[in-house]
């Protein structure tokens, strides 16, 4: 179970990194 919810909190992490990046090149681009 604990892996489980770590495969989770990883997966958002990931998520959060990536829409900062977005977010920043939007801001490039705009």
């Amino acid at each position: 179970m604990a892996e489980f919810k770590y495969e989770i909190i990883e997966k958002i992490a990931i998520l959060s990194e990536n829409s900062k990046g977005w977010t920043k090149e939007f801001n490039k681009v705009s």
